[in-house]
């Protein structure tokens, strides 16, 4: 079959061969030939040379570039070159910038949501602490009386009083009285003990309501520690007793006091008494006396403050002192005649009327010196024993004319 095929293929090759060489036999037939020849020729040079004019203006193209130096011309070459290089570094610059964009997109929503999270954690400490806060506060303050539950507070300290301090009094212990700024806050005896320089009371209280005293305010109280609290003690009689340290007499000194049955702190203000101090308790050059003073014996005059009572009680001022063996005694005239007699450092001393005033001759203890006196008045239904002090300013004394 093969065989066959290939003959029939040769016999037409040879039938067309012959047609040709026929037909360029004739000379007119092969100056056609020729013309078709040629001119398929020129019309193909003329394709290839718009393609190739194509091609080498898309290569050869001029291109002017302008600089600071001058006007400088490249080759298409270049452009193309210029422009891969253009396309290159607009890739990497887009992809430099989406990176950047990116981190930094992604480094404001970390450092967004750290200073949300760092915002939301302080928030909530703070709430927290301030929770706390307030819960402390309202713990607190729920162990603290207020004025409601309190009876109306009393003044403890007057216009005569100069703080007595450890240096002042040998030592020693003493008797001594106190005022409480509350009848709620009864105090029935106290000692004062006077050693290395410091001053410590123990007070006997009148009841049993109380388990702690602080030195301080309530409000200083409920924050201390409750180390810090003074416990009560049982005497030998069964009697409450709180003792602590004072830094001085005639002093207003805070004190809370906490209530076994109301369990709070109340407000309370105490103040330790020289009183039943005499001028040989104190040590030697802190009392002015008229040896400090050099004042020799004879008759002076002094201004003297009174304060206590109802403050309608009055007596004249300069008193009128007399100096003998260096002791001070002084002339008391009160301005009525309601008064029958004194009581000065634990003695009795009778009043003579002079003109109608209740006028009395008392020892002083010294000048610039609270001395705490009672006057018994008559002036009542009933006598009644009123406690006064007196302040005799030794920077007014002068010689009797």
């Amino acid at each position: 079959m093969r065989r066959v095929l290939t003959a029939a293929t040769a016999d037409q090759k040879r039938k067309k061969f012959n047609m040709m060489r026929r037909f360029l036999s004739n000379k007119k037939n092969t100056l056609v030939v020729l013309i078709m020849v040629f001119t398929l020729a020129l019309t193909g040079c003329g394709k290839d040379e718009k393609d190739d004019s194509k091609k080498d203006t898309a290569t050869t193209a001029q291109t002017v570039v302008t600089s600071e130096e001058g006007t400088t011309t490249e080759t298409a070459a270049g452009t193309t070159e210029a422009t891969s290089d253009e396309r290159t570094t607009a890739e990497s610059t887009e992809d430099k910038t989406e990176k950047t964009t990116a981190e930094s997109t992604e480094d404001k929503t970390e450092k967004t949501t750290a200073e949300s999270t760092e915002d939301k954690t302080e928030k909530t400490t703070a709430e927290s602490t301030e929770d706390k806060t307030d819960k402390t506060e309202a713990s607190s303050d729920s162990n603290i009386a207020d004025s409601s539950e309190m009876v109306e507070a009393e003044d403890v300290t007057d216009e005569n009083m100069t703080p007595i301090t450890p240096d002042m009094v040998l030592v020693g212990e003493y008797d001594i009285d106190v005022l409480s700024s509350s009848s709620m806050f009864k105090i029935v005896s106290t000692k004062l003990a006077v050693k290395d320089g410091k001053f410590t009371v123990t007070m006997t209280m009148g009841g049993k309501g109380y388990l702690y005293v602080y030195p301080g305010t309530p409000e200083e109280a409920a924050a201390a520690d409750e180390s810090a609290y003074i416990p009560f003690v049982e005497d030998e009689e069964g009697n409450h007793t709180f003792t602590f340290e004072i830094p001085s007499l005639d002093t207003e000194i805070k004190c809370a006091a906490f209530s076994k049955k109301k369990e709070k702190w109340y407000d309370r203000s105490l103040c330790f008494l020289s009183s039943k101090l005499t001028r040989g308790d104190y040590n030697e050059g802190f009392l002015i006396t008229p040896g400090k003073l050099i004042l020799n014996d004879g008759i002076y005059s002094a201004d003297v403050n009174i304060t206590g009572g109802s403050g309608r009680a009055g007596i004249e001022s300069p008193a009128k002192l007399e100096i003998k063996d260096g002791e001070i005694f002084a002339t008391i005239v009160w301005n009525s005649s309601n008064y029958d007699y004194m009581i000065v450092g634990g003695e009795k001393y009778d009043a003579q009327i002079v003109d109608d005033h209740s006028t009395f001759t008392i020892p002083v203890i010294a000048f610039d010196y609270r001395q705490v006196v009672t006057a018994d008045t008559t002036a009542m239904s009933k006598p009644h024993e009123i406690e006064y002090s007196l302040r005799f300013d030794s920077k007014s004394i002068k010689p009797a004319e």
